[in-house]
């Protein structure tokens, strides 16, 4: 398995103030993008947002998948009990398991990804 490089990844910038490693795009473009991580890719701006964490929020029906795409990539795998967290040691990503009912979603093309965001 291949060890991931922060340091020379390339940047998909979701938002202004808001960017992510190309690595990561497997996972996210097999989720949603939920709570404040939503409102700030809607907004086009993180300072828009009053409040985000210091990891992306997502939610996906395949999560199976989306841990064989963290897997296939290199990528640190946590389990917890509400949420998986996603890792390289410098970027996360927070799946949250109890979100899966998203009627309403809005898809954003970056770069040549296609990315689901939340509405509600």
């Amino acid at each position: 398995m291949r060890k991931v490089n922060p340091v020379n990844a390339k940047l998909i910038e979701l938002a202004r103030g808001l960017a992510i490693p190309e690595y990561f795009m497997p996972v996210v473009s097999r989720s949603i993008v939920v709570g404040h991580s939503a409102k700030a890719l809607i907004a086009g701006d993180l300072l828009r947002v009053d409040y985000h964490p210091e990891y992306l929020e997502l939610t996906t029906q395949d999560i199976e998948g989306v841990i064989e795409a963290a897997k296939s990539k290199g990528l640190r795998i946590y389990r917890g009990r509400k949420h998986i967290t996603i890792s390289d040691g410098v970027y996360k990503v927070r799946i949250f398991l109890f979100k899966q009912n998203i009627s309403k979603t809005i898809t954003i093309k970056i770069d040549s990804y296609n990315i689901r965001v939340s509405t509600q």
